[in-house]
């Protein structure tokens, strides 16, 4: 059985580190606001991917009320929405937020209980009746390759090892300008 010091010492240490997010969460910030962290997490490892993946496009967040694309990428006068989706490795189920149509690409990504990524898929929009929108109880594939292609979602887009090369491993994610 736990002790009662270890859990309220790691409940303890993740308050002080939420509260520490949610102050990292200003305008402009990388780190998006909202509620749910890990949501938010895999949106800031998006966003520098994006940034670092797309150098010549301009990213914009689509803001934290905004259910259909996080990020709106527009390089030489064409727009791509994308909807990010992000599944910790404390999830039992690795089942998703409900996916909002209207995005262009979805991004899938996956983090270890670190917060580090540990999977990531770009998956296409899908070409089907706009009714069966908002999809419920998709399940992210596991951390190591390529996932299942649906009926309707297509998870075999597997970029785990591109997006790691976007996202460094140290403090400094983004290069300086």
């Amino acid at each position: 059985m736990n002790d009662y010091s270890e859990i309220h010492t790691a409940i303890a240490g993740y308050a002080g580190a939420y509260a520490k997010l949610a102050d990292l969460q200003r305008e402009n910030s990388l780190l998006p606001p909202g509620r749910q962290k890990t949501d938010c997490i895999g949106e800031f490892y998006a966003h520098v991917y994006l940034l670092k993946a797309r150098p010549l496009a301009v990213v914009t967040p689509g803001g934290h009320s905004n259910k259909v694309w996080d990020f709106r990428v527009s390089d030489a006068g064409h727009d791509t929405l994308v909807q990010v989706k992000t599944v910790s490795g404390y999830s039992a189920t690795r089942v998703l937020s409900p996916i909002h149509r209207g995005w262009h690409e979805l991004f899938v990504v996956s983090l270890d209980r670190n917060f580090r990524p540990n999977g990531f898929w770009i998956v296409p929009a899908p070409d089907f009746e706009a009714g069966a929108y908002p999809l419920r109880g998709v399940r992210a594939p596991a951390p190591g390759g390529p996932g299942p292609v649906g009926p309707i979602l297509d998870f075999s887009r597997d970029l785990y090892s591109k997006f790691m090369r976007a996202i460094p491993p140290g403090p400094d994610l983004l290069p300086e300008k």
